[in-house]
């Protein structure tokens, strides 16, 4: 049957209703004055431009606003076919429009409380032309997601999602008063009405503030129920999905709130939505998703029984602001003339904003009535009708109103019981049609499972999204990473909202697909480390993101056998070595001292051990779910993890870009800057950027070649002619060689496989990869700074030889030192009371006594205790702090420089002498003039740093206070007063001798002995013989691996890579990689017992 003209009569009569409502909402509140008509013609003749500012701007875009969706109903009412058809339906909507708009404001020179003025209709006339532009655009989209509302299936779930989130967000940011001029918005942001987490406006009393906000989350709870039923998968993963998505869009709507005049944003409205999508799904799955049996039924109608009278309180509490100022019956009775009946009349007193937040308080008080409603028939044989919820709530709202005559506080709006009986109705119908929407896919889903026969091809599809089977229970791992997880994003330094709303979107992407890990983490090793921002350096935000994969993925531990697995000499290796670790770490923690604030903060702590360690413990974690995704697609599963490495090179090459673009030029290849990334370990000095780029690179060529699309080649020849510039430009001689080096092992390794494994395009391509190579390659090699590198070359390597022996003469002597080591993390301990000059090195620490905390500075080697501070060029700004000292020769030395990890560009240096203070706090003031400071395009700013540093030998000197202003008063600096410890702190330090054994080896003798360097000389070995074994096997990159374990382990003869938890990581990801492999005895096995598919 064709229903078309049924729902374009439907069409004509809501465009009929929408202009009465219009006509009837421009003439409230009714109050008609007789004007004489050429009186009225002649004030008309000249209305005003009255002048606007942020409030009666708000009034004019509600107007534009009020005449959109009319132009676009008269549009969809006309439904047009033809160009002409088009112009047409434009021209008679237009009409229209502005015909009402000017005819309106002219008969509100009857109605005096309205405002006559030529802004109304110019805003009506351009909502006009909004919404008959929007139909013009979009409209057929629209009208044909209406009409799928009707059909069921996926397509209306689909139409409601889309139009219903639209809705929304279109109600979220009304009256869309959004500031237009600098000024307003620090006028609006100095309002105070918004807070991290509750905003004083919405909580002002705790009754108030769970109103809100339970208002929030059941308003986006009909989302979360139509996620629920979209989704695919399990049904924690949907719930989990679900709020993820509330997250993203409460910040989505909280930031933009901060724009809008009217807006008050608040981090706990973020944390509200989330929970109301989570509770929509929720809802969904159990109530909704299935077909209850005639007990359960009964239950659920009992339920939503006890629950009435619990509603009824909540809402009588919720409509009433205060419960006091009770009057007697008579003076209550005496107020009941003075309430007005007309609808909307109460509304029209008030602005836009809090009109419309009444309107949805309302409707979310008894919309839960309709859904009681449903719920209670569920069990009934009749069913009762939108009718009857309708009524009942009419009801309800009534004694609401009526009791509020009795309240001093309150005043009684007969609105609110029509508003109530059209939202218990909806609440009523929604239900009633998803319901049918699902009775009618759980019945087409039974026809198809009776005539469709299993068969063996499906019993066990394979899926991409998901691992092959997941078995229930608890992963008690996983919950105590869940707990690691929920500490750290609590106490995070750059707020917890960013740092978990990111960590809830990567859990629901692993829920959904499990091995966009292999993606996600070689993508993010090089980028994902933000420890200068936040002083953070024992445990990062990498960190999280490997515990969040743990905990998501390991989860849905495999209930099949796994039969790609590691050899029994490969686990026997690594449990061996794991044991080593753990010695180690032991050793390097003993005597476990008290926990403080330096104890997480300072490489000199004994738990330094297990800052070093977790890298290790980061790739048994992640051992287990390779297996697993190997073991479901081992190809795919490669090409993933070469794609994450391929990202990773992408996007640290990106970072080296904008510090080149920032501090030095693209181009000049002879200034002695440094690149260092984001790898916030080159602080002390290191190899890890270099090490990490020779490592990586080998993946980018081998992606690249074994691409068959051109635009994956073209993108692999950009990201490796980027990665080569920015290995090149760290100016590491170490890291040419490796790359060098790495580039032979891979050509060779190309050339030894089966010719009919490699394509003449491969060679092709590697020829051209080779000429990138070269042609980037040249420049720096030839630049000043890199020629000056290589003529020190040999006197570098004596200095390295000596460093070398001192570390070796600073260990322990005894056997069980040379069979266990020094312990984990303990070298630079030893070098600051060990070291052959006798001399103790600069430090920092914190000292806390009576409830303060403070800096001290010990004076030495440059040491740069600093902050990254928002100061701009040719700005004045005010720094004070307080210092104290005992020793006549303290001084401190107060740099801010143009500066991101080593290397500082202009400065703005001042040194006090703070002497001997008797112990007493001096307070210093330095003003700071940035005028030498340079300005750079926004895509090349560079970071400034605080910084102090005591330049005299053997003095200590403390500092506490700090504070940097700037002209406006603004203060830059956070944690001034060290009372959150090292937040927000980090330091530099120019010596790296002392901080690094410049030579991998040597390092796992220091300190795992020689036990610990003799297994990872047979891990190596054992890498080395799998490498071999595996050469010709055509998908598994055993050229790009070993070119990797070459470079990698060629940065590491003059460097200590495992320094660097994530460069760690790298290197046992590598040789999992390369160890784990298929088992034939077990594939045997597993193809014995055949694998269903749970149902």
């Amino acid at each position: 049957m064709n229903n078309k003209p049924a729902r374009s009569i439907s069409v004509t009569y809501a465009a009929l209703a929408y202009l009465c409502f219009v006509i009837y909402g421009s003439l409230v509140p009714l109050d008609f004055h007789d004007v004489p008509w050429d009186q009225a013609l002649q004030h008309f003749g000249a209305i005003p431009w009255l002048a606007m500012d942020t409030i009666s701007r708000a009034d004019w875009v509600a107007n534009l606003v009020l005449y959109m969706p009319l132009a676009f109903l008269l549009m969809w009412a006309q439904r047009p076919r033809s160009s002409a058809g088009y112009w047409a339906a434009s021209i008679v909507a237009l009409t229209v429009c502005i015909a009402l708009a000017v005819g309106i404001e002219f008969t509100q020179m009857y109605f005096p409380p309205r405002t006559v003025s030529l802004n109304d209709i110019v805003a009506e006339v351009i909502g006009s032309v909004l919404g008959t532009g929007l139909w013009l655009l979009a409209g057929e989209a629209i009208a044909h997601r209406f009409s799928r509302l009707s059909e069921g299936g996926d397509a209306a779930l689909t139409a409601a999602f889309v139009l219903y989130l639209l809705s929304y967000l279109a109600l979220s940011l009304f009256p869309y008063d959004f500031v237009i001029a600098s000024n307003e918005l620090a006028t609006r942001l100095a309002t105070g009405r918004d807070s991290w987490f509750v905003s004083p406006v919405v909580c002002s009393d705790a009754l108030r503030c769970v109103a809100r906000l339970a208002e929030e989350a059941l308003v986006v709870a009909p989302l979360g129920a139509l996620m629920a039923r979209w989704l695919r998968g399990p049904k924690a993963a949907r719930v989990l999905v679900a709020m993820s998505a509330g997250a993203l869009l409460g910040m989505l709507i909280e930031i933009t709130q901060l724009f809008l005049e009217s807006g008050i944003s608040q981090g706990a409205s973020v944390l509200t939505r989330a929970l109301g999508m989570g509770l929509g799904a929720v809802v969904y799955q159990r109530l909704l998703a299935h077909a209850f049996t005639a007990q359960v039924r009964l239950q659920i109608r009992w339920l939503a029984a006890l629950a009435l009278p619990f509603y009824l309180i909540a809402v009588v509490v919720l409509q009433n602001d205060h419960l006091s100022g009770w009057l007697g019956w008579h003076n209550g009775l005496a107020r009941l003339p003075e309430v007005h009946f007309l609808p909307f009349y109460y509304h029209y007193y008030t602005s836009e904003a809090l009109a419309l937040s009444s309107l949805l308080m309302v409707l979310a008080a008894y919309s839960p009535l309709g859904v009681l409603a449903f719920l209670w028939q569920l069990g009934a044989v009749r069913r009762m009708g939108a009718t009857v919820p309708a009524l009942l709530a009419a009801l309800i709202a009534a004694a609401v109103e009526f009791s509020k005559l009795f309240q001093s506080t309150q005043h009684s709006d007969p609105t609110n019981v029509m508003l109530a009986a059209l939202a218990a109705a909806a609440g009523y119908r929604v239900l009633v049609w998803m319901n049918a929407l699902n009775t009618t896919a759980r019945h087409r889903t039974a026809r198809q499972q009776t005539h469709a026969a299993p068969t063996a091809d499906n019993t066990h599809p394979e899926s991409l999204a998901q691992y092959p089977d997941s078995r229930g229970g608890i992963n008690p791992l996983a919950l105590v990473s869940v707990g690691i997880l929920v500490w750290v994003v609590l106490r995070y330094p750059l707020g917890s909202l960013w740092l978990g709303g990111a960590l809830l979107a990567y859990a629901a992407l692993l829920w959904r697909w499990p091995r966009a890990w292999l993606v996600a983490v070689p993508a993010m090793l090089p980028v994902l480390d933000l420890a200068p921002f936040t002083g953070r350096f024992f445990f990062d935000e990498f960190d999280c993101l490997i515990l969040v994969t743990f905990a998501v993925v390991g989860w849905r531990r495999n209930s099949g056998r796994l039969v790609w697995n590691l050899s029994a000499a490969a686990w026997l290796l690594l449990a061996l070595f794991t044991l080593s670790v753990v010695t180690a770490a032991l050793v390097g923690m003993y005597p476990f001292p008290a926990l403080d604030a330096n104890s997480f903060s300072n490489y000199n702590s004994h738990y330094n051990a297990l800052r070093v360690a977790k890298g290790l413990l980061w790739i048994l974690l992640l051992l287990p779910l390779l297996r697993m995704g190997l073991n479901q697609n081992a190809v795919r599963s490669q090409r993933l993890l070469t794609l994450g490495v391929t990202l990773g090179v992408l996007a640290g090459g990106i970072s080296v870009l904008w510090e080149r673009a920032a501090f030095t030029g693209l181009l000049n290849f002879s200034g002695d800057y440094r690149v260092a990334g984001m790898f916030s370990g080159m602080h002390i000095g290191g190899a890890y950027i270099e090490a990490y780029f020779a490592t990586a690179l080998p993946f980018v060529v081998w992606w690249t070649l074994r691409s068959r699309r051109a635009l994956s080649r073209l993108f692999g020849v950009g990201v490796f002619a980027l990665g080569v510039y920015a290995l090149l430009v760290t100016y590491a001689r170490g890291g040419y060689v490796a790359l060098a080096l790495s580039m032979a092992v891979l050509g060779l390794g190309l050339l030894m496989r089966r010719k009919a494994s490699v394509r003449s395009s491969q060679i092709l391509g590697g020829l051209a990869l080779l000429l990138v190579l070269g042609g980037i390659a040249w420049p720096v090699l030839e630049g000043r700074f890199m020629q000056s590198r290589l003529a020190v070359t040999q006197q570098d390597a004596g200095i390295r030889a000596a460093h070398w022996q001192e570390a070796i003469d600073m260990m322990d002597s005894g056997i069980g030192t040379q069979l266990f080591g020094m312990g984990l993390g303990r070298y630079p301990e030893t070098y600051f009371w060990r070291n052959e000059q006798n001399v103790r090195p600069s430090n920092y620490q914190f000292v806390t006594q009576k409830d303060n905390t403070w800096l001290e500075l010990s004076g030495g080697d440059a040491l740069y205790f600093e902050q990254i501070v928002a100061v701009r060029a040719d700005r004045h700004y005010r720094l004070s702090f307080a210092a104290r000292s005992r020793q006549d020769r303290a001084d401190l030395n107060v740099p801010v420089c143009e500066k991101w990890m080593q290397n500082s560009a202009a400065c703005v240096w001042q040194s006090v002498h703070v002497g001997n203070t008797g112990g007493q706090w001096r307070h210093f003031v330095l003003e700071v003039d940035t005028a030498k400071f340079s300005r750079h395009p926004w895509y090349a700013q560079r970071s400034v740093k605080m910084s102090f540093y005591n330049p005299n030998p053997g003095t200590l000197l403390d500092v506490d206070d700090v504070s940097l202003r700037d002209e406006a008063g603004h203060e830059l600096v956070k944690n001034g007063s060290f009372s959150a410890g090292m937040d927000h702190w980090f330091f530099a330090a120019d010596n790296h001798l002392r901080w690094h054994f410049m030579d991998l080896w040597l390092q796992l003798y220091f300190e795992q002995g020689g036990l610990g360097l003799a297994l990872f000389a047979a891990m190596v070995i054992y890498a080395c013989v799998a490498l071999v074994r595996r050469w010709r096997e055509p998908e598994f990159p055993a050229p790009a691996l070993a070119a990797a374990l070459v470079a990698f382990l060629t940065v590491g003869v003059a460097d200590s890579l495992f320094d660097a938890p994530r460069m760690t990581l790298l290197f046992f990801l590598l040789w999992a990689w390369i160890a784990v492999r298929e088992r034939p005895h077990l594939r045997h096995s597993a193809r014995k017992r055949p694998r269903v598919q749970p149902q």
